[in-house]
């Protein structure tokens, strides 16, 4: 499967960033699973990679 895939689509989960929810920007451990996404990419090796970011403020 490795550097056979063609593209992997995704994002961070919206809600820890969300001006709706209670705001704990810093504190919300799904900010950070981004990280754990790139990891997948990493290896992966996909040709393309489409990453969706949301507007903060």
């Amino acid at each position: 499967m490795k550097g056979n895939i063609d593209i992997v689509v995704g994002g961070p989960p919206c809600q820890g960033f969300s001006q709706k929810g209670s705001r704990k920007i810093m504190d919300d451990e799904r900010n950070y699973l981004f990280k754990y996404f790139f990891k997948v990419v990493k290896y992966l090796r996909p040709k393309y990679l489409l990453w969706k970011m949301y507007q903060i403020f």
